[in-house]
């Protein structure tokens, strides 16, 4: 999809469009869960791992 930046209006109708529409929301959740691998948390142990060897 493609948005003139330069409109407001225009980024708003695409947001829109793309929260209300069923075909892409499986992507907001794959990126949600996709996203957890990067947490603090996750890195941290990820770290712990390559340190100790494993």
């Amino acid at each position: 999809m493609l948005i003139d930046e330069e409109t407001p209006q225009a980024l708003a109708r695409g947001i829109k469009w793309l929260l209300e529409d069923d075909r892409w929301t499986h992507f907001g959740k794959n990126a949600k869960e996709w996203a957890k691998k990067f947490s603090w948390d996750e890195v941290a142990n990820r770290l712990d791992k390559l340190i100790q060897g494993g």
